[in-house]
């Protein structure tokens, strides 16, 4: 199934991370284990008969996400599917709606909100600039501004009613961009269990966030609206 594919999974070097690596190896990919744990990761890639390549890397400095995308780029020539396993928390999130920087979180892979409002957790698939031989070429640049994109709509999508509420929950969020930079299709993976949070992950976060010209392509990303304080 994933014949020749380049996958990244972060977090590969122990549990759901390297089980999850391991599987897309078995499925033909080549596949980029990207961790903290360089030991661990050097075994996870040795089970993967010269599929595996092993990038020593913190996730929550910007520096080494970009890295990690150069790295497999070089190595293998491109990126089909990016499976986010890591998850990040700054310690720096709790905050009030007014000290709250509209920057990205660290790494520009998750952007944390303050209290009372929607968070983004991202991942792509299959997306970026085709170069001539038709593969993948994903540039850093281009990932970190869409999940800034999506993370300054998350902000500002947490609706008065469920924030009143005090509803939340979180869902997958699936969607292809066209040329100009708009949704030709997208779909929730599943439910926050509320429908006005759900209706707001597509209508209000994503709609938010396009158009975003020149990234062509199908992406993942998590919604998570919260009440935390």
């Amino acid at each position: 199934m994933f014949d020749s594919k380049v996958v990244i999974v972060t977090g590969a070097a122990l549990g759901m991370g390297r089980a999850t690596a391991l599987e897309f190896a078995r499925q033909g990919a080549r596949v980029c284990v990207a961790d903290v744990n360089a030991e661990a990761g050097r075994r996870t890639v040795a089970e993967m008969d010269g599929q595996g390549l092993l990038v020593e890397a913190d996730l929550a400095r910007a520096a080494d996400c970009q890295r990690v995308v150069s790295e497999t780029l070089t190595a293998f020539g491109g990126v089909d599917v990016l499976f986010n396993n890591v998850g990040i928390q700054p310690a720096d999130s709790y905050r009030t709606v007014e000290d709250t920087s509209e920057e990205p979180g660290p790494g520009g892979e998750k952007s944390v909100s303050p209290s009372g409002s929607g968070e983004i957790s991202s991942g792509r698939s299959g997306a970026g600039e085709r170069g001539a031989s038709g593969r993948v070429a994903t540039t850093p640049e281009r990932i970190t501004e869409l999940h800034q994109r999506l993370a300054s709509s998350a902000r500002r999508c947490y609706p008065p009613t469920a924030r009143r509420l005090r509803l939340h929950g979180e869902v997958g969020l699936h969607f292809c961009l066209n040329s100009d930079g708009f949704a030709q299709s997208q779909a929730l993976r599943g439910s926050t269990g509320s429908a006005l949070l759900d209706r707001a992950s597509v209508e209000c976060v994503l709609a938010g966030a396009l158009p975003a010209p020149e990234m062509v392509g199908c992406y993942d990303v998590q919604v998570r609206f919260s009440d935390e304080r």
